[in-house]
């Protein structure tokens, strides 16, 4: 399987075609039983294929399995909206990364706002026609991408607040983030 790519330039023309792959059945096998580490979240069973050879078709370039088939799954999940995968998505990753806008001193309203813009940046804003949380995902380095689009939006709210010393590069390793 491939991807093939209308004659179309734009991103949004992208139609992925990627056939029963026997690779991808594994992978799409990884993610389904690190699913059960999101208590509570359960996929459908042709939506997780759709979506795993969604993402397979994102980066071919990556050939391979996921190095984080959990992250993979919340991801999947939080992009078709299932109940429950966006807290349990927050809980495990934006809470940590809460840590990270310590120093911008914001209000609770204020952090409510940078969240939302989090939200936005990562289920809303699109990378090669797929929501940049699943683009991103299933390589280890989801904490590191929400740390940034956070700080990345609490510097827009809050310009003229101490930068905090993160080490950008170092998190995202290449992985074009939102901003």
């Amino acid at each position: 399987g491939g991807v093939r790519r209308s004659a179309c330039p734009t991103r949004s023309a992208i139609v992925l075609a990627v056939s029963a792959d026997p690779d991808l059945t594994l992978v799409e096998q990884r993610v389904r039983r690190a699913g059960a580490s999101w208590e509570g979240i359960a996929i459908d069973d042709a939506a997780l294929r759709t979506e795993v050879r969604r993402w397979a078709g994102l980066r071919p370039r990556d050939k391979g399995e996921p190095a984080d088939p959990a992250e993979l799954f919340i991801a999947i999940a939080c992009g078709l909206d299932i109940k429950g995968a966006m807290q349990a998505f927050e809980d495990r990753y934006v809470r940590s990364a809460m840590s990270a806008l310590r120093s911008y001193r914001l209000s609770a309203d204020e952090l409510d706002e940078v969240r939302q813009r989090m939200r936005i940046g990562l289920l809303v804003d699109r990378r090669e026609d797929a929501p940049v949380l699943l683009y991103c995902a299933g390589y280890g380095r989801l904490l590191g991408l929400v740390r940034v689009v956070l700080t990345r939006a609490a510097m827009r709210l809050r310009p003229h607040a101490p930068t905090p010393q993160l080490p950008v590069e170092r998190l995202t390793d290449g992985v074009d983030v939102p901003g």
